[in-house]
């Protein structure tokens, strides 16, 4: 799915890992980086991912993904994202990297399931 600058992938697959506790989701974005040398990832070689509730008014919860590195083209960056909403329902996600912003709107399903 992509929005912006930004791919996600995973939506398919996430209800099922999400119950088990392990929700992961792939973007990808345009601007590309190198993976980054120290364990402390940088702004540089983030990708921050916000979650916004929209059946509820709770807050926002945000994550900071390092980068994985390059896509196969070397044209963008990858980052795999282990990203664990707290409850089912309507999310906007929004996914930026440099100048890279993708915003998509999600539906966890209260069973965990597709």
């Amino acid at each position: 799915m992509r929005s912006g600058e930004v791919v996600a992938r995973g939506f398919a697959d996430y209800p099922a890992l999400w119950a088990q506790g392990a929700g992961k989701l792939a973007f990808t974005t345009r601007s590309g980086v190198a993976p980054q040398p120290s364990p402390a990832p940088s702004e540089a070689y983030t990708l921050l991912v916000r979650a916004f509730p929209l059946d509820s008014g709770g807050p926002e919860i945000a994550w900071r993904v390092p980068s994985a590195g390059a896509t196969p083209d070397g044209g963008g960056a990858f980052f795999p994202a282990f990203v664990q909403l707290p409850a089912p329902g309507r999310w906007l996600l929004v996914a930026q990297h440099a100048a890279d912003r993708g915003c998509f709107v999600y539906t966890l399903p209260a069973s965990g399931a597709n």
